[in-house]
């Protein structure tokens, strides 16, 4: 049994019935996305770029998947597995470490991906990283320079969709 108070209001959710009173309250919870990485970094022109993230889930993973766009005015999405299984861009085999390959683009292009996951559920569930793709996505940009020195060095870049709500 799952009890949550909130403000002295208490409710509850029932697994075994199947109640839930609260839209907070879920029976079945997404897998867990994290560890969600691009290399490399950052990428030259035409050079592929493969992205990885640790998917976990207590019913198991049932699929992964990877959509990607280039931030143009189109912005059209493609949506490609993301394999665990020791190819196509992935280490190990049975990891945990999803991977896929996005093809290598021109300089100058920002590209805008987001992970997927679904698990093995009778009533299967899906969750995304970032959390809600409508207002953040991963970005990166092809052929930035790469700069050297003792400090870090961070980029701020915004979509042109993103630019659009400013």
């Amino acid at each position: 049994f799952f009890f949550q108070a909130e403000d002295g209001i208490r409710d509850h959710c029932v697994t075994g019935v199947q109640t839930c009173a609260l839209p907070i309250c879920r029976l079945n919870a997404g897998p867990a996305i994290y560890d969600v990485t691009h290399a490399p970094v950052p990428p030259a022109a035409s050079e592929p770029v493969v992205v990885t993230a640790r998917v976990a889930d207590p019913d198991g993973v049932k699929g992964v998947t990877l959509s990607y766009r280039v931030d143009t005015v189109a912005n059209s999405l493609t949506t490609i597995p993301m394999k665990d299984d020791g190819t196509g861009g992935d280490e190990f085999a049975g990891d945990g470490v999803y991977s896929a390959t996005i093809p290598g683009q021109t300089a100058g292009r920002m590209i805008a991906f987001v992970v997927n996951a679904s698990d093995n559920a009778a009533t299967s569930a899906s969750a995304s990283f970032p959390a809600d793709p409508r207002t953040g996505e991963c970005l990166y940009r092809v052929g930035e320079t790469v700069i050297t020195g003792n400090f870090g060095t961070y980029r701020l870049w915004a979509t042109e969709i993103g630019r659009a709500h400013v």
